[in-house]
């Protein structure tokens, strides 16, 4: 707990004998039942700012008096008031500023262990308020005694997310943006990624290198292997004669290098043929990547 309130008046006590003593006296003659019990009137605060607002009055209408100035000139009377520092009835002292307003007078209260009671807090008095003219009309904080904070340090002015809650906010939009561009990144990443495979697989599946077998032609190739030979270099073969390949047969077998194989003609050009026995052929992935 923590809290300012106005200080307590010191020498009120004092203030309020004179007063009562005086009260006795002329012009008053205002007789006091109290004195013979040996007590007297209770005066209350109001009486000590009354008592100041005359004291101050009669304080600048002296200092006018001294100046030789008119003493029914209001504005003199005010001229000598303002920035003036006096000693209240209420026992501290008052600054009287520019504006023509007394500075109050406050004390930081806290919450203090008791002073005999173990266990026990109470509310104390551990710090003052100051006026001086380095501050620009503001009080200055002496501490007069520790604070017991809760959490062993001061509580910070503002809190961690702002009043209305806008620096989270803002924040946690930051971090979902970045979130969202990352996820965005990754997606597109992803996405593209997915695309070259896909492009890749369309590749795979292209049959480009499919033919139909209906046209390759088997044609009578010359005996002689010069004249293979020659009419490969040549591209032009012994006979004129071509017949389509038909599921089940053969082109016509030659021997080139000691190798015997099967030849044939493809769209005017010379291919071999190689027969896989294998059926059906199962054209996988594997495969497709091969023939790629």
């Amino acid at each position: 707990f923590i809290g300012v309130l106005p200080s307590a008046p010191r020498g009120m006590e004092e203030f309020a004998a004179k007063v009562n003593m005086y009260l006795e006296r002329a012009p008053f003659w205002y007789p006091n039942a109290l004195t013979r019990m040996g007590g007297f009137k209770r005066i209350r605060a109001e009486a000590a700012y009354l008592y100041d607002a005359v004291y101050l009055y009669a304080s600048a209408l002296n200092r006018t008096l001294k100046r030789g100035d008119n003493p029914h000139d209001g504005a003199a009377i005010i001229a000598g008031i303002l920035g003036t520092t006096y000693k209240s009835a209420m026992g501290y002292m008052v600054h009287m500023d520019e504006s023509g307003d007394a500075e109050g007078n406050y004390t930081l209260v806290g919450r203090l262990p008791h002073a005999i009671k173990q266990g026990e807090f109470g509310v104390y008095p551990v710090g003052v308020f100051r006026y001086s003219g380095e501050n620009a009309g503001l009080p200055e904080l002496h501490l007069t005694g520790p604070i017991d904070w809760t959490n062993g340090k001061p509580p910070i002015d503002e809190p961690p997310c702002g009043y209305q809650g806008m620096r989270c906010r803002s924040v946690a939009m930051e971090i979902v943006v970045g979130c969202i561009g990352v996820a965005l990144v990754i997606m597109l990443f992803f996405a593209y990624m997915g695309y070259r495979s896909w492009l890749y697989e369309q590749e795979l599946d292209n049959v480009l290198w499919k033919i139909d077998y209906r046209d390759i032609c088997a044609r009578e190739w010359a005996a002689s292997h010069l004249v293979l030979k020659m009419a490969k270099q040549s591209g032009m073969y012994s006979s004129a004669r071509c017949s389509q390949i038909s599921l089940g047969s053969t082109a016509g077998d030659s021997t080139v290098g000691g190798a015997s194989m099967q030849v044939a003609t493809y769209k005017g050009r010379v291919v071999a043929i190689k027969t896989v026995s294998t059926k059906p052929i199962d054209i996988n992935r594997e495969l497709k990547k091969e023939l790629k």
